[in-house]
């Protein structure tokens, strides 16, 4: 078992968090300390973008099928989205972005 301590200074005060993880491996401080900033560089980079600026988690579809669908379509979406570099904007701009070109162009 493993606890990670993680300091942050909130508005009012400093605040302090506790997580603990269970590993098979040895506890190597180093080893360990990667593997959890590691863990949350994907949730920050990836299921935050997911939760708040496509609302995954207010998605009320329940068949199967189509909520696996439908992440996969956000995550090629997020994807495209990363890959635009020519100006400099947040995600949600650069999605309203491609909205308003794919509702001009004509097929």
């Amino acid at each position: 078992m493993v606890a990670v301590e993680r300091h942050r200074k909130d508005k009012k005060s400093n605040v302090v968090d506790t997580s603990f993880y269970l590993s098979s491996h040895g506890i190597e401080p180093e080893f360990i300390g990667n593997a959890v900033r590691g863990h949350w560089k994907i949730e920050n980079s990836l299921h935050w973008v997911l939760d708040v600026v496509y609302r995954e988690d207010a998605c009320r579809v329940h068949d199967l099928n189509a909520t696996e669908s439908l992440a996969i379509v956000r995550r090629v979406a997020l994807n495209l989205a990363k890959l635009e570099t020519t100006q400099k904007r947040s995600m949600k701009s650069k999605l309203q972005r491609a909205l308003l070109v794919m509702t001009t162009v004509s097929f």
